[in-house]
């Protein structure tokens, strides 16, 4: 198995790059666990040597300490609570 197979790079979209809370377990490499994650597939590569490639997003990690995570201002505002106003 080639190492395309074995690991995968994950980059973060965001304004401020998530610190894990966990220690690296060697150089390098930190675990994390991913919040909100979904898993897409997709075909990759080109012609007759197609193959299954998949598209990972998460919302964040767990554990985040870089501050960036924040309840928002106005909570009200940002997380409808489905009730109808009166």
């Amino acid at each position: 198995m080639g190492s395309k197979n074995a690991s995968f790079d994950v980059t973060f979209v965001a304004d401020v790059q998530p610190v894990p809370s966990a220690s690296p377990v060697s150089q390098g490499v930190t675990p994390v666990v991913l919040e909100g994650l979904q898993i897409k597939p997709k075909i990759a590569g080109q012609g007759e040597f197609k193959s299954i490639g998949w598209t990972v997003r998460a919302t964040g990690i767990a554990g985040d300490i870089s501050g960036a995570k924040q309840a928002p201002a106005d909570p009200g505002a940002a997380r409808p609570t489905g009730k109808a106003a009166a």
